[in-house]
């Protein structure tokens, strides 16, 4: 039963995959992820994914901070990995001087991270489809939630005790322990000057 849900689930992340490569929608592969090239005119705008899906409502970036680890282990680490090979590559058959050896690995790595930026950030928003899907918003603003409730829901709905979250009250608790202790010294202290 098991090896009978591997075919599909292999098919699900080669069309992910291949619709990231497209930069393409990672749930209905048809709208773009980014803004097309002509409309492009500054490298936030080449760096920037659109806000979702106009077409399924699917977020592209999730919350602040959700393509960190598109630009550090995919783009930077492609990238190193780019360059790693130039180095043995020359440094085993053509033995450059260490300036034409640094210049002929870190413009290619350069120019790679700058044009496979967008492709990271696709490849991860796939990934991340494939392991962490949403489904849809029955709501009339497209948008998208979560197919189980995160911790800030169940903050937020108050469904859960305030003691299951230790570090906001002990953060709380302390602080306010703090405020008095100082607030009570300064006392002291001007009523002993007084």
């Amino acid at each position: 039963m098991h090896d009978s849900l591997q075919p599909a689930s292999g098919d699900k992340v080669a069309r992910y995959l291949g619709r990231a490569m497209l930069l393409r929608c990672p749930v209905c592969g048809k709208s773009p992820i980014f803004p097309p090239l002509r409309s492009t005119r500054t490298l936030r705008d080449w760096f920037t994914p659109l806000d979702g899906c106009p077409r399924c409502g699917y977020p592209y970036e999730r919350e602040p901070g959700y393509f960190l680890a598109s630009v550090w282990i995919i783009n930077y680490g492609l990238g190193s990995l780019l360059g790693l090979f130039l180095y043995v590559i020359l440094e085993i058959f053509v033995h450059p001087p260490f300036r034409v050896m640094l210049t002929a690995v870190l413009f290619p790595v350069f120019l790679f991270n700058l044009l496979f930026a967008r492709h990271s950030k696709a490849l991860f928003i796939a990934l991340d489809h494939f392991y962490d899907p949403h489904e849809r918003d029955p709501g009339d603003d497209g948008g998208s939630v979560r197919s189980f409730p995160s911790r800030s829901d169940l903050w937020q709905d108050r469904t859960l005790p305030p003691s299951l979250f230790p570090s906001r009250n002990r953060r709380s608790a302390d602080r306010r322990q703090f405020f008095r202790r100082t607030v009570s010294r300064r006392n002291l202290a001007s009523s002993c000057a007084g």
